[in-house]
């Protein structure tokens, strides 16, 4: 969609929801930042699962549980 179609429809809208249409656009920008990882060496830029410093998953952590053993077929 271009950005004259954009403006064009959000003209015809009547101002409570010009407002409403203005507020959503914002919480949509703050969620792109958000979900958006951090770049150029900042170091609280995310590097994958189980990456967070001192936690450390244990080798056997997809194993199954005894407890489950009798559903298990």
């Amino acid at each position: 969609m271009t950005k004259s179609l954009i403006w064009e429809k959000y003209q015809q809208l009547p101002a409570s929801s010009r407002e409403a249409a203005a507020k959503f656009i914002d919480f949509l920008l703050s969620e792109s930042v958000k979900s958006t990882p951090k770049q150029n060496g900042d170091k609280k830029a995310r590097k994958g699962f189980g990456s967070w410093k001192g936690i450390r998953l244990s080798p056997d952590f997809d194993a199954p549980l005894e407890d489950f053993k009798e559903y298990m077929g």
